[in-house]
């Protein structure tokens, strides 16, 4: 696919990011991995309307807009921050001391007929009558259109409001599903609207409702709740070996990124574990994969870890690594007993 091509599939805001940047000199482009794509397309929109600034462009990993590297603001120090892709993260907890501009990245195409019927077919089959539809970012301003063809066809459907202003409208993160909270009451299956399974697999361990996927960039539309089910249940055995191997002696992982990092949790985790009989660990690191955790475990063999920065490490990433890995919500069960699965926090 070119470049042109690329840069067309996406809706951007051009007119807000040609006047924010207006008089900057230098500036850092951060963006989830699958849409680093989107940044040959901001430079060659800078530089047709002449504004020749200084572009750095991070290829650290990140998967949302709670990721900014220190590490690179402190080498080259910035005047401005542009993260394409999603907007302002709600959860940020740490003012590094300059502009961040978020500037969203819609896709543009729009379901088609027989995919709408699908997405109908699917639930029909499965005789739901009301269903809540979420949605990852890029695809929210589709959701009405699902919602009206749905309603045409006599099933009730739902699109929820995040508990943060800074979401819209169905609008939910992988580690933030207000939106769907809100609704979870009204409805009996989930249609997430989202690139593979990522948000499909929060949206079940959030409400453990039946989940249906519809990926906009495949067309395609599947039943995720049996795949979601499995991953619950793997969730539970974990959370119950810690419990049941009185476990004592936990890590602590905590983040460096504005958006990751999350000081009043970790205290609150901190204290409750010294409260209940555990020895905590405080460990900072700014980005967590098996091979960090394996460095830290031959230093203290430690029994189980806790990763504060993003509920989604142990579930998705750090799956097969030999001690238990925890989620903040899933640690708060065990120190306060708690039998019913909570996540994310």
């Amino acid at each position: 696919m070119s470049r042109n091509s690329i840069c067309e599939l996406y809706e951007i805001d051009y007119n807000a990011l040609l006047e924010a940047v207006r008089g900057v000199k230098k500036i850092l482009l951060t963006a989830p991995d699958g849409l680093k794509k989107l940044y040959d397309c901001i430079r060659e929109y800078f530089l047709s309307k002449e504004l020749f600034v200084e572009l750095y462009f991070s290829s650290s990993p990140s998967y949302g807009s709670c990721y900014i590297s220190m590490g690179e603001l402190e080498l080259i120090k910035p005047d401005m921050i542009i993260h394409i892709g999603h907007n302002e993260y709600p959860l940020i907890s740490i003012n590094i001391g300059k502009k961040i501009l978020y500037i969203p990245a819609f896709y543009k195409r729009a379901p088609q007929l027989e995919e709408l019927e699908e997405i109908y077919q699917t639930i029909l089959r499965k005789n739901f009558k009301r269903v809540g539809l979420i949605a990852s970012i890029q695809h929210v301003k589709i959701l009405g259109k699902i919602r009206e063809f749905l309603e045409s066809r006599g099933i009730k459907a739902y699109i929820g409001k995040s508990a943060y202003n800074q979401m819209l409208l169905g609008q939910v993160l992988g580690c933030e599903y207000s939106a769907l909270i809100s609704i979870i009451d009204k409805i009996d299956a989930v249609l997430t609207v989202s690139g593979g399974r990522f948000h499909a697999l929060g949206a079940y361990l959030v409400s453990r409702k039946p989940i249906i996927v519809y990926d906009p960039y495949s067309g395609k539309v599947i039943d995720f709740t049996k795949d979601a089910v499995k991953t619950y249940a793997k969730r539970l055995y974990i959370v119950e070996h810690v419990r049941n191997n009185n476990y004592r002696r936990v890590g602590l992982i905590i983040g460096v990124s504005p958006g990751q990092y999350r000081d009043r949790l970790v205290k609150y985790l901190y204290r409750l574990s010294k409260e209940k009989g555990f020895e905590p660990y405080l460990i900072i690191s700014d980005y967590v994969n098996e091979d960090r955790l394996v460095s830290i475990d031959n230093a203290f063999n430690l029994d189980f870890y806790v990763v504060t920065s993003c509920p989604r490490i142990p579930v998705d990433d750090i799956t097969s690594f030999y001690k238990p890995v925890l989620t903040p919500g899933e640690y708060l069960m065990i120190l306060n007993n708690i039998r019913q699965y909570v996540f994310p926090w």
